[in-house]
């Protein structure tokens, strides 16, 4: 671990109509990934300042209801797992960022949901989901 500078939450967020549309037509559907604020982040917690393994949960609440919680040695692949794999199919270099995945309770969000989520002893973010484009699907977020 001595390779990661540090540590931060974020949100990964999915465009489902744009997802949808791609998979009925057999195409990739990384397109439903890249939309404006599509994966906000706190600022980084350094790696050097924080124990290892870190001893916290992750979560989010939309509209403060909690949707998501699960402590981190709860994930599928332990981070040093996830590094060591993705640096057998790619070069990992300075300034890469990970995201590791999500704890069960992803669901659709829409218009005007607020959202807080974060990491304990590592930042909390807060947002609040904007107007859908014209023609987007009720079920985009």
């Amino acid at each position: 671990m001595e390779h990661v500078f540090g540590f931060a939450a974020g949100l990964d967020l999915t465009r489902r109509d744009h997802q949808r549309k791609a998979k009925a037509e057999g195409l990739p559907w990384e397109s439903a990934k890249v939309f404006e604020a599509s994966a906000p982040m706190t600022a980084i917690a350094p790696a050097s300042e924080l124990p290892w393994p870190l001893p916290a949960s992750l979560w989010l609440q939309v509209n403060g209801q909690e949707r998501q919680r699960a402590h981190l040695s709860q994930q599928t692949w332990p981070v040093a797992e996830v590094i060591s794999r993705l640096s057998r199919q790619l070069p990992l270099r300075p300034g890469d960022l990970i995201m590791t995945g999500s704890p069960p309770g992803v669901a659709p969000l829409n218009p005007g949901d607020t959202l807080h989520a974060g990491i304990d002893g590592i930042g909390e973010l807060h947002m609040r989901v904007g107007p859908r484009p014209a023609g987007q699907a009720a079920d985009a977020a």
